[in-house]
């Protein structure tokens, strides 16, 4: 079997295929490379450089095509971080703002132009900040280098300008942290024959285009974007825009800031509250605009109640106090405490005392700069019986809320 005719052209049609198989795992093995890439991203005018602009890498043609023309049909920019080989974005290098840089740009490539030690390949960089749109560029790099471009000029589309402003209570003139500010700025507007902004209800569109939260100090700071009016080519760099802040447990309204818009049409969210709005006066590019401070006025103010208990003139422990009050949403509820003996530091000891802390109350009204509640206080004995009762005791906010009671 082993000599025969047959057998022997198997056998020398499997050592072909073999050494044929063995032929293509030696030669078609891919080459893989590295390189580095720096450049800049300026404005084509001021040639400044422009920090905080997105960009990302291709290095597959297919794969940018597909962005590409997802972006142009979405103006999503988000839609580059799904396919990019790495991103990055500008920022400030050596005293040069808009720099850009790669450091680890990997491929691989079965023809490597020079052979298995060497080779040049193209790549995709597509950049985007919202004053300038998104742009690319198709660039080629060297294996086992740093290829430094020139500098990629961009046309600006968008004017910018920055808000700052402090919100503050108007109780106490303390600023508030935390409040949360959602800025609309208007998608198209007017002007007037001065060349002064004119908006509208109209203008805005659903979305705030911008949210932020005021810091411990009550501030908030922020870039805004926004088109050039009435064309890019023929641009007066100037527009206004609309406010709106809330926080829990504080309310705002024009009769609490003057400076609000009494608002009965605009409800950008359509949900059926017509906030009041700060309008801002005219905003011009490259400028830092300071908004008036803004005012809230608490819904819930906390505070505490102390005191002493006397019984014919003496101070009596054990009995109750129990103070009844209105809280979130204008429910009643009460806290209590029993007296007892106070050892106060350096000073004459108080039999009959009690505190009751954190009491969290709906004003009802402000005297001076100060919130109010009128509250009920009970007073019962050891027994828990009933003994009196003291009606409308006004417990103010930042306050020291002390009562003697003598039964």
């Amino acid at each position: 079997m082993k000599n025969s005719p047959i057998f022997k052209i198997i056998l020398l049609k499997a050592t072909i295929i073999t050494l044929f198989i063995i032929c293509i795992l030696l030669f078609s093995c891919s080459s893989v490379f590295r390189a580095s890439l720096t450049g800049k991203y300026i404005d084509s005018e001021s040639e400044n450089g422009i920090n905080d602009g997105y960009v990302f890498l291709y290095t597959s043609e297919s794969k940018f095509n597909e962005d590409w023309q997802s972006y142009k049909s979405s103006n999503n920019y988000n839609t580059f971080f799904t396919n990019s080989f790495s991103s990055t974005t500008t920022t400030t290098s050596n005293n040069e703002a808009g720099v850009f840089t790669f450091n680890a740009i990997v491929w691989s490539t079965l023809n490597p132009i020079f052979g298995k030690d060497a080779d040049v390949t193209q790549i995709y960089l597509v950049f985007y900040h919202e004053d300038y749109d998104a742009s690319y560029s198709i660039q080629k790099i060297v294996s086992d280098s740093t290829t430094r471009l020139t500098p990629i000029k961009v046309d600006r589309v968008k004017n910018s300008a920055t808000l700052h402003g402090v919100i503050s209570d108007t109780s106490s003139g303390e600023p508030i942290a935390n409040v949360t500010i959602r800025i609309y700025v208007p998608k198209s507007w007017s002007f007037d024959s001065n060349n002064e902004p004119i908006v509208n209800d109209s203008s805005f569109e659903d979305e705030p285009s911008y949210t932020t939260t005021t810091n411990s100090n009550g501030e908030y700071n922020i870039k805004i974007s926004y088109p050039k009016m009435p064309s890019i080519e023929s641009d007066y760099g100037k527009t206004r825009v609309r406010l709106v802040y809330s926080l829990t447990d504080f309310e705002t309204s024009s009769t609490i800031e003057p400076n609000l818009t009494d608002n009965s049409s605009w409800d950008p969210d359509g949900n059926g509250i017509f906030e009041d709005y700060y309008e801002s006066l005219t905003i011009s590019k490259d400028t830092t605009v300071q908004i008036p401070t803004l005012h809230m006025r608490r819904t819930i103010f906390t505070e505490s109640v102390n005191g002493v208990v006397k019984l014919s003139g003496n101070g009596v422990n054990g009995y109750k106090v129990k103070i009844i009050y209105k809280t979130r949403n204008s429910a009643t509820t009460s806290k209590n405490s029993r007296t007892y003996t106070y050892y106060p530091n350096d000073q004459t000891t108080v039999v009959g005392y009690f505190e009751i802390n954190n009491l969290e109350l709906s004003p009802d009204g402000v005297e001076g700069s100060q919130n109010y509640q009128d509250v009920t206080i009970e007073v019962y004995d050891n027994l828990d019986v009933l003994k009196t009762t003291i009606n409308n005791y006004r417990v103010y906010e930042n306050a020291d809320n002390y009562i003697e009671i003598d039964i």
